[in-house]
């Protein structure tokens, strides 16, 4: 069927050429069109008629004439759960996955250990990978999702998903190396620069189970009161994970990463490492193992508080700023003398480099930030409802008058 369609382009009316053809989304839903062909719009073309005369050739003869006969069980229904959609596009993550040999990893593992289950580890380990890429839930979720991928192999049942975890936990760390040695062969790894962080994730428990659970209560990155377990992570110069760690909840942040560095230099043979990391492991400590140990770190700051107050002298001194044409940008790179320990703790004094940096991006939302929450400190003064805390505190004071 030629659908022609009267549209507006740049002020001036042309007709839109296009076959089309009917179809039902569903039963008892009414009939919607899809295009087939578009042809472009009947101004533009320089033949008028030839090109009508395509269009209608086209038309007549852009379905078979062959005569198609399907034949069905009469009891069958169009949209059973035999016949339900199933997810394909996992193949792209899957071929990912057979590049790392994980597979044989595992089967190797089972064979070395003498694995007598009746279950497959390998089926269970890639699934839950390919899982928690396309759809993070809950192990009992993702198994009720298990047969919704085509032509993968899922005979095994929740309680054998969770009789394996603690196979998995036994060779974490050998399949981590496993891991850097594929990424190695195939890709490469950059290993001079390393980014470390620390997330945590929470458990929907009152409290944890017994004194040897990891699951704690602890500073959470969603400000949540429930049990969370820590993860600290090791990133290449590529962006790929190198190695992780999991700690008890109620550990602090700067306290994961001497432990994790320590385990990544002797696991993987490194040699100087420069950490790069955000201002919750910057602290006195990890600076100093981290020299003591011949490594660097570049680790950020904020300007504000104790610890940025000694900044204040550079960062108000107009001298000394480089910035770009449009001055959206401004840094300054300096040297100074700061106290460390030694190996016998013992004081000593050391140089190190620092960059102060401003973003005129950074300060507008900071500015747009402030203005929101002066106008909300005007609004809750007004309404004498600034004894409710609400984030104002700082713009408001309370004053009683005899």
């Amino acid at each position: 069927m030629i659908r022609k369609d009267r549209v507006k382009r740049g002020g001036v009316i042309k007709t839109h050429i296009r076959v089309v053809e009917g179809y039902r989304p569903g039963p008892g839903m009414p009939t919607k069109q899809r295009t087939i062909r578009s042809f472009g719009y009947f101004e533009d073309q320089p033949d008028p008629e030839a090109f009508m005369a395509m269009v209608e050739e086209f038309d007549a003869n852009f379905k078979d004439n062959v005569p198609l006969r399907i034949e069905v069980a009469a009891n069958a229904l169009m949209y059973g759960g035999e016949n339900r959609r199933q997810n394909y596009g996992y193949k792209f993550l899957e071929a990912v996955y057979n590049l790392l040999e994980i597979n044989s990893f595992i089967k190797d593992y089972e064979k070395l250990h003498r694995f007598r289950g009746e279950y497959s580890p390998s089926d269970i380990f890639k699934f839950l990978v390919l899982a928690r890429i396309l759809w993070p839930d809950s192990k009992r979720a993702s198994c009720q999702r298990k047969d919704n991928f085509y032509g993968m192999h899922t005979n095994f049942t929740l309680p054998d998903i969770y009789r394996s975890l603690d196979l998995f936990a036994d060779f974490e760390v050998e399949l981590q190396r496993h891991l850097n040695e594929r990424v190695k062969k195939t890709i490469g790894r950059d290993l001079s620069y390393a980014f470390y962080d620390v997330t945590n994730y929470f458990f929907e428990i009152d409290f944890p189970n017994g004194e040897d659970d990891l699951r704690k209560r602890g500073v959470s990155k969603e400000h949540r009161t429930d049990p969370i377990a820590a993860m600290g992570l090791f990133m290449d110069s590529n962006g790929l994970p190198v190695s992780m760690s999991v700690f008890p909840g109620n550990t602090s942040d700067s306290l994961t990463l001497q432990p994790t560095m320590k385990d990544i230099k002797d696991s993987y043979g490194l040699g100087r490492l420069i950490v790069v990391a955000d201002k919750g492991l910057n602290s006195s400590k990890n600076i100093d193992a981290i020299m003591y140990n011949g490594d660097g770190f570049v680790f950020s700051q904020i300007l504000k508080g104790k610890k940025g107050q000694r900044y204040n002298e550079k960062l108000f001194d107009s001298s000394g700023w480089t910035s770009n044409e449009k001055d959206t940008y401004r840094f300054k790179l300096f040297e100074e003398e700061y106290e460390g320990k030694d190996q016998d703790g013992k004081k000593e004094i050391r140089v190190r480099k620092v960059l102060l940096y401003w973003s005129k991006a950074e300060a507008d939302m900071a500015k747009r930030k402030r203005e929101e929450k002066l106008e909300k400190a005007a609004r809750s003064v007004k309404n004498n409802a600034y004894s409710i805390p609400k984030g104002v505190d700082e713009y408001t004071k309370e004053a009683i008058w005899c």
